[in-house]
């Protein structure tokens, strides 16, 4: 027996049938444009708590309540990942709420701009949420995933006119008129293909395989943080029951750029993306995902 842990999604009626079409459709445009493996990128938005905390401490047996540092935080920030099926993690995208450039990391923030000299975005949302909007999804493709694209092109002297695909969330943004008009009118190379939706958990590779691991990492991070920051105050004699930490929105702020350049440099590597994207799904989806990653799906 295991404790519910929340409601699940639905799934599509006939989910075999959904997932299968899902899998003719990337084949199709695989065979048809003569897509390489590089030219096949998959992105998903992930969320960032800015004070990572734990679910576990220690407490008198019997306690009904039992707090932990950081458990209701809501303060966050949005990461776009996106990974390529050659086995390459692209720089991210992160969005902060905010309107200015005051809502964004200082420049002086750890691994801030090693993180800007790699091509990393650090973007505003210009709403009242760190959601990513139409306006910076277009940031993204225009400074991030079309010179990959680009680059991929003509290291592998592809033809000018050589498509690729982009494989997304059947998201709002994503799937909205004004998005995909801007597509077609700027970017009419890049084939977009959605998730289907309600089976993100079996059939996307991020989701599955990658968002699982890079937040350990991000944990690991924060967790070393605090470990330095009260490590700091015993060193200048301040007693255990008085330590505090800083956890305001600056401090947490500045924080987030050292994180994400540890992940990406951790995480980076052939071996652990690719065998991401072997896990796409369970039972035998893995057989039509395989196949798609050695680019011999329309065989």
């Amino acid at each position: 027996m295991r404790r519910a842990t929340r409601a699940g999604g639905k799934l599509p009626e006939d989910p075999d049938t959904v997932l299968f079409d899902a899998f003719l459709r990337i084949a199709y445009n695989i065979k048809i444009e003569n897509i390489v493996e590089d030219l096949l990128v998959n992105s998903d938005q992930t969320q960032m708590v800015l004070a990572q905390g734990g679910t576990i401490s220690y407490a008198p047996v019997g306690s009904k309540q039992v707090a932990t540092c950081g458990m209701d935080e809501k303060r966050a920030v949005t990461v776009l990942v996106s990974l390529t099926n050659s086995g390459v993690l692209l720089p991210f995208q992160t969005i902060y709420k905010g309107s200015s450039a005051r809502s964004l990391p200082e420049p002086d923030s750890p691994h801030y701009q090693d993180a800007l000299g790699k091509g990393f975005l650090f973007n505003v949302s210009n709403t009242s949420t760190y959601w990513s909007t139409i306006e910076t999804m277009k940031k993204f493709v225009d400074e991030t995933l079309t010179p990959y694209f680009d680059r991929i092109v003509e290291e592998k002297n592809l033809p000018a006119d050589q498509h690729r695909i982009w494989y997304i969330d059947s998201w709002s943004v994503h799937r909205s008129d004004e998005f995909l008009s801007w597509m077609a009118l700027n970017h009419p190379l890049i084939i977009v293909i959605f998730v289907p939706a309600r089976m993100t958990g079996f059939f996307q590779p991020c989701d599955v395989g990658f968002q699982r691991i890079f937040k350990h990492s991000l944990k690991q991070s924060a967790h070393e943080d605090v470990v330095k920051e009260v490590l700091a105050k015993f060193q200048k004699g301040t007693k255990p029951e008085a330590v505090s930490l800083d956890t305001t929105i600056k401090v947490l702020r500045n924080r987030t750029p050292r994180w994400l350049w540890v992940a990406y440099n951790k995480l980076n590597k052939p071996d652990i993306i690719k065998k991401v994207s072997m896990t796409w799904a369970p039972g035998q989806w893995k057989t039509y995902v395989v196949v798609i990653r050695l680019g011999s799906c329309a065989e």
